[in-house]
């Protein structure tokens, strides 16, 4: 037997204690993060919150009481979000800096519905119409209904009718649709005014709200005669009706569908938002949303004390400098993984956006086949990547719909789409094999089975229990 000594190359997968922390982050939704965010100040005692003003909306710095940015003009880069001469495609590669105080400056969370309310209006809004948003915002009722006329509220906040009036109709456009009505019928016509102005028209729906006695008793024959429509017509807008519009609009996401007041609601917070360039540009860009607006950093106190013992040589110091450098690589290590589970937020965004452009212009019928793999190969990073950067985000579209960022990978949109404007279409309940044939005949193959699953999704009972 002989013995004898070899090199040889290979390569070995090390799971670093970074790698572990970064993955955790990146999964977790904005509700997790901030609850992490909250217990990692908590326990070490070298990092150290600050609030500042920024703008609800955006999460940019606030200049004064307006933000430049949501004004069409965006501000120069702020240290107080990224390094000077970051570039977001690299990432991956940047050497950070151990003594890089990166900041925490926008974690997502749930809020209530008047918090909602509140950030999505104060960007539309010049800061002295604040207050009357605010006023009207507390004046909705559990329901979402405004409970004061324009001119009471004008005359208890000494400002013109008209004022409040312009205030009124910006909060009528917030989500969710219908806020901000004066009741149940003028709910549901703003839906369909949003309907109409996002070129899906709904004008036999608007006609029977405009009968409104007759739409709540549910007079279908009275209803068919007095619009000069067939009773068949009619059902089928109340199916309509029914499946796409609340006449309660606070109620609209309650979460886990429990029945509580408006005031407790929680709302989910979009991650990233996706907004059209301002003219003469074209196309869309993204922005990573805060919830809460607050630098986390490395204590300057502690910082200071760290140097001090470093340049002591007292035995009885060890103890004592070597917890501190464990709190101050904890806590930068940190703020290194959630800034970035921002850039990888940032760089998904952006690429997610340039490729489906047409889904964002022309909605659901438009979106383009990709997978997270294709995706993480046009990015550059792994597929468990994207997949953990994805779950649980959301992403605020231009036409202020908030949808799940894995919808921009899901093709049924289409096939959901054409289906449910078959069946408004349908002269009388057609059978899942005959909507099979009729998708088919549109260009979209598929089974039975997978129309079942898709009318089951969007809520569409079998034909037999559907109305003739």
């Amino acid at each position: 037997m002989s013995l004898y000594l070899e090199q040889r190359l290979e390569s070995q997968l090390k799971i670093t204690p970074q790698l572990i922390i970064a993955n955790e982050v990146l999964a977790m939704s904005s509700a997790e993060l901030e609850q992490a965010v909250a217990q990692e100040v908590e326990q070490n005692p070298v990092l150290e919150l600050i609030e500042h003003e920024r703008c609800p909306q955006c999460g940019n710095p606030l200049r004064g009481s307006h933000c430049p940015y949501c004004a069409g003009r965006k501000p120069p880069r702020s240290s107080d979000w990224e390094p000077e001469g970051w570039n977001y495609q690299d990432y991956r590669t940047h050497d950070w800096d151990e003594e890089d105080d990166d900041p925490i400056s926008r974690v997502p969370g749930s809020t209530t519905l008047a918090e909602y309310l509140e950030w999505q209006i104060r960007p539309a809004l010049a800061a002295e119409d604040h207050p009357i948003a605010l006023y009207l915002i507390d004046s909705l009722d559990d329901h979402g209904y405004l409970t004061v006329s324009a001119g009471d509220a004008a005359a208890q906040l000494g400002v013109p009718p008209k004022r409040v009036e312009r205030v009124i109709a910006e909060l009528q456009k917030l989500d969710p649709p219908g806020i901000g009505a004066s009741g149940p019928q003028e709910a549901l016509l703003i839906q369909l005014r949003r309907l109409r102005e996002d070129g899906k028209p709904r004008p036999l729906a608007e006609a029977m709200i405009a009968h409104w006695d007759l739409f709540l008793r549910q007079q279908v024959h009275a209803l068919a005669k007095a619009l000069n429509v067939t009773e068949r017509e009619i059902r089928a807008e109340y199916a309509f009706i029914r499946a796409n519009l609340n006449a309660k609009p606070a109620h609209a996401h309650w979460a886990l569908g429990e029945a509580k007041p408006a005031t407790d609601t929680v709302y989910v917070r979009p991650d990233i938002a996706i907004r059209r360039r301002p003219a003469p540009d074209t196309g869309f860009e993204v922005e990573v949303l805060p919830g809460r607006s607050f630098t986390l950093r490395i204590s300057p106190e502690y910082k200071r004390l760290a140097e001090q013992l470093e340049g002591k040589d007292d035995p009885s110091c060890e103890q004592a400098k070597e917890q501190l450098k464990e709190y101050m690589s904890r806590g930068k290590l940190f703020i290194r993984c959630v800034n970035q589970r921002w850039q990888t937020l940032q760089m998904i965004g952006d690429w997610l956006v340039n490729y489906q452009a047409e889904f964002l212009e022309n909605g659901e019928r438009s979106i383009k086949p990709i997978t997270r793999a294709e995706l993480a190969e046009h990015i550059g990073v792994h597929e468990s990547t994207v997949s953990r950067a994805i779950a649980n985000k959301y992403a605020l579209l231009p036409n202020g719909r908030v949808i799940p960022l894995a919808d921009f990978f899901d093709e049924s949109l289409a096939v959901k789409d054409v289906l449910l404007e078959i069946i408004r279409q349908e002269k009388r309940p057609l059978s899942d094999q005959e909507l099979a044939k009729r998708l088919a005949q549109r260009g979209y193959p598929i089974a039975r089975r997978t129309v079942a699953k898709y009318r089951q999704e969007l809520g569409i009972l079998p034909a037999r229990l559907r109305c003739p």
